[in-house]
């Protein structure tokens, strides 16, 4: 058997129903006013009546089943026996704890911690979750974050909902996500060899260690730790390149809301440096360079680099152009002025060049190989 334990006030409300009692216990009323008053004292404040846990309050009865009325002056907290003990009745009711929190006892059987409170002027009602996944400690520790939330001026359902929204945020807006559209949105202005290589970056070097995380929580210490690793192999060049890409994807998480910060910027002065470049002196006097032209003619090297080698003294081409070069790049190789035509994309330029008609156009004057 729990006890109901019941306020008496006002004198302007001539009665106060106690709750419905069990067969064994007969309801009574108890009466306000001069005769109410002294019955009062008598009693204390409370008037208690007997009530089996499992019997819901009706429409017409004040309060709630077990614990205080949120507005009762006194305390009498629901314990874990009588939160366990609560089954299901044929109309919903609840267990009152204290400070707006109850205990929500569906017909199903479900049992949830709530919370009614008043914010602007309006009731409004807060869930914490369901018994016995949410203990009653825990219920009351939400509850009183509720109530220090209310204090503060905030709506504690409002913050509720803030907060979820943010987590639903992080879970879609991972780094992964962000960066790919990042590169979706810049790839037009780069050159397909460009934009293969900066996609490529990330997927090697950093969506291994980042890309699962929400870009919201992602932090320096994160992103120094992801680019250390590529210093340290050592490629510190890559590393300054991918902090640079980094940094966009970061700024355009920020602009477009969903992100605070760019981590990437703030690590920028904790990279290593550069080492210091070395002389690079060109060779311009034209016995030097018949001298390191017959070296590399005499080096044991395949036919294949020697050829490769005799081409890039004869066109001057960046090397990286020279190793891609392709089959169909070249034209007319059977006739008196064959031509290699360099996509303009292998060159970093925007549109095509006529070669015959370049300043620096240098035709073939020696065979490329040898019968």
């Amino acid at each position: 058997m729990a006890t109901v334990l019941k306020t008496v006030v006002g004198e302007s409300s001539p009665w106060v129903r106690i709750p419905p009692s069990p067969p064994s216990c007969q309801p009574r009323d108890v009466q306000t006013g001069p005769k109410g008053l002294d019955l009062q004292r008598k009693m204390g404040r409370y008037a208690f009546s007997p009530v089996h846990p499992s019997t819901p309050a009706s429409k017409g009865d004040w309060g709630h089943i077990g614990g205080t009325d949120q507005n009762a002056g006194g305390i009498m907290a629901l314990t874990d026996i009588q939160v366990k003990a609560a089954k299901p009745a044929a109309k919903p009711y609840k267990l009152a704890d204290a400070k707006g929190l109850y205990l929500y006892v569906a017909p199903s059987g479900l049992r949830s911690w709530r919370m009614k409170y008043r914010f602007c002027g309006v009731e409004k009602t807060l869930t914490f979750g369901p018994y016995p996944e949410v203990r009653l400690s825990e219920a009351r520790e939400k509850r009183d974050a509720a109530r220090a939330l209310l204090r503060d001026g905030r709506d504690p359902g409002l913050e509720k909902r803030l907060a979820a929204a943010a987590g639903a945020q992080d879970a879609e807006n991972h780094f992964r996500t962000v960066a790919i559209a990042w590169h979706e949105l810049h790839k037009a202005k780069w050159s397909s060899t460009h934009a293969a290589d900066v996609i490529g970056s990330l997927e090697r070097d950093v969506f291994p260690a980042l890309g699962g995380l929400p870009i919201a929580k992602i932090t320096p210490g994160m992103v120094l730790e992801t680019l250390r690793a590529v210093e340290q192999r050592p490629a510190i060049e890559t590393a300054r390149r991918l902090r640079q890409r980094m940094s966009g994807v970061f700024v355009y998480a920020i602009a477009s809301g969903f992100g605070q910060s760019d981590p990437a910027a703030i690590v920028r002065s904790a990279m290593r440096p550069l080492p210091a470049k070395g002389r690079q002196p060109a060779i311009v006097d034209l016995e030097d360079a018949k001298k390191l032209l017959a070296e590399a003619e005499a080096a044991a090297a395949s036919p294949v680099t020697k050829i490769a080698s005799r081409l890039l003294a004869l066109t001057a081409v960046r090397s990286n152009v020279l190793r891609r070069a392709e089959w169909t790049e070249f034209e007319q190789l059977d006739r008196a002025a064959p031509v290699w035509r360099i996509p303009a994309a292998k060159m970093k330029l925007t549109a095509a060049r006529n070669v015959k008609s370049h300043p620096n156009a240098t035709p073939f004057s020696r065979p490329i190989s040898t019968p």
